[in-house]
């Protein structure tokens, strides 16, 4: 019986624990994402200047969901690209990438060759 209560506490440590205080960047995400009306439907990761999520977008075919993987940081290489697609595929989903800063060349051509599986965004606010 001791077994079964440490399994079923462990999830709820664990989401106490990914559970950060809001940053100004994730509350700056939040908001930016409510006011293109995109829902946010599950938080996986948040952190000071980290914010990942599943979010769910209208578009022509219907409503469409997208791994968010939002950061605040100058410069969007290949690297955050692939790190972002994996994330998504293992979830399923298509990544949708956020960020404070621009691409560089690497990221700008990652983004030509996978364009249809990774989306990008830069974060105005």
């Amino acid at each position: 019986a001791e077994k079964k209560i440490d399994v079923e506490s462990r999830p709820i440590a664990e989401k106490k624990q990914k559970k950060a205080q809001d940053s100004k960047f994730t509350i700056d995400v939040k908001d930016y994402l409510a006011s293109k009306d995109i829902e946010v439907l599950e938080v996986y990761l948040e952190k000071k200047k980290e914010f990942e999520a599943k979010i769910r977008i209208d578009t022509l075919f219907g409503k469409q969901e997208y791994y968010l993987v939002a950061k605040d940081k100058k410069s969007v290489s290949d690297n955050d690209f692939t790190v972002a697609w994996q994330k998504a595929h293992d979830k399923k989903l298509i990544a949708a990438v956020m960020a404070t800063g621009d691409m560089n060349k690497k990221g700008k051509e990652h983004l030509e060759n996978w364009g249809n599986l990774v989306k990008f965004e830069k974060l105005r606010f």
